[in-house]
């Protein structure tokens, strides 16, 4: 017969101390969401009689909130495969710890043409609260990434950075310590 999963057992399974899972679980002080998400699942994985309790305490804390965030995606033609597993996997993201709070649009951009970018940019920056596009850097984008700015719609940079002074980020690798690391 195994042994019942302990706070120890959650701790080591999530890589956190258990004075974290003790957090967690009594809903003391604060911890990162991450970090109790992380927690929780550890928790269910090796069936801690606590998870569910864990996770309910956890959306009381966070329902308080209780935000709903569309994030709008542009990314380049449709029917690459490339693009296509990329789209699955930002939705499957966007959806994975609280469907309920966040859902992903994803926009394809057959045309590849800088004004096009630009109209698709703004037309799905009235649908979503943030977006991240894969686009050509181009005066047309730059402006268009400056009027969702305007708007409060931040916008990410993902796969190739813009020169865009107001866009909210960028997420992919870095030329310059790839190059380096190349040489």
């Amino acid at each position: 017969m195994s042994k019942r999963p302990t706070l120890q057992s959650v701790a080591d399974a999530a890589g956190v101390s258990p004075a974290t899972v003790d957090r967690v679980f009594n809903g003391r002080l604060s911890v990162r969401e991450g970090t109790a998400l992380r927690v929780i699942e550890a928790a269910e994985r090796i069936g801690y009689h606590g998870a569910d309790l864990m996770r309910e305490r956890l959306r009381a804390q966070l329902g308080e909130r209780n935000e709903r965030y569309t994030l709008g995606f542009c990314l380049q033609k449709r029917a690459d495969p490339f693009y296509q597993t990329f789209a699955r996997i930002l939705t499957e993201t966007a959806a994975y710890h609280e469907p309920e709070r966040c859902t992903a649009v994803i926009e394809y951009m057959d045309e590849l043409d800088p004004a096009s970018i630009a109209r698709t940019l703004l037309s799905l920056g009235e649908q979503v609260d943030a977006l991240g596009v894969v686009a050509v850097d181009h005066p047309h984008v730059t402006a268009a990434v400056e009027a969702l700015h305007a708007q409060g719609k931040p916008t990410v940079t993902l796969l190739s950075d813009l020169s865009a002074p107001l866009r909210a980020g960028y997420i992919g690798v870095d030329p310059r310590k790839s190059g380096r690391t190349a040489a």
